[in-house]
């Protein structure tokens, strides 16, 4: 019974040590803002400010603004813009 009670309890300050571990590095380290832009941008349920749903993500005044970090511009209805022929509309 004794090693059933130590195994539990290893298990959980290990798992507890684990917990502290991932929260003290998503607070501390930084993503860079390159890498929040291409994940934002590419990413179907991230919508940051497109009034307009027939606009893809990175269009602004009927320009494409960010062309070179969209990865699904080549779909039928993409996520993010590389041209501004994608803009013409928003």
């Amino acid at each position: 019974m004794g090693n059933i009670l130590f195994t539990f309890q290893l298990f959980l300050i290990i798992g507890f040590i684990i917990l502290i571990s991932c929260l003290l590095f998503n607070v501390f380290i930084k993503i860079p803002d390159k890498y929040k832009l291409i994940y934002n941008l590419n990413h179907p349920h991230y919508i940051s400010g497109n009034s307009n749903p027939k606009c893809p993500q990175g269009c602004y005044n009927k320009k494409c603004i960010y062309p070179n970090h969209c990865f699904n511009c080549k779909e039928e209805e993409p996520y993010c813009c590389c041209y501004d022929s994608q803009c013409k509309d928003c």
